[in-house]
């Protein structure tokens, strides 16, 4: 089975339809500081201009010595839940 390498183009945004800075996303706020989020409502503007609400959650791994070492994000579609 061969990759789909097509790129897509999101935009994340707050709920007030502002653009999320990437140090403020969930994810990256668990890889880079160690935070634990869970959801956070955020919206993910698509290419074609649809706009999609999530809730994201993220949290930090740790080696044994306690150093980040990864994160775990999630963003669940809460489309049919509107």
């Amino acid at each position: 089975m061969e990759a789909n390498s097509e790129r897509v183009e999101l935009r994340w945004l707050r709920p007030d339809g502002t653009e999320c800075p990437t140090e403020e996303r969930s994810l990256e706020r668990a890889l880079f500081r160690g935070e634990t989020t869970r959801a956070e409502e955020m919206v993910i503007k698509l290419a074609d201009g649809r706009r999609v609400p999530v809730l994201t959650s993220a949290l930090p791994l740790y080696s044994p010595t306690g150093e980040i070492t990864g994160a775990i994000g999630v963003a669940q579609d809460m489309t049919t839940l509107e």
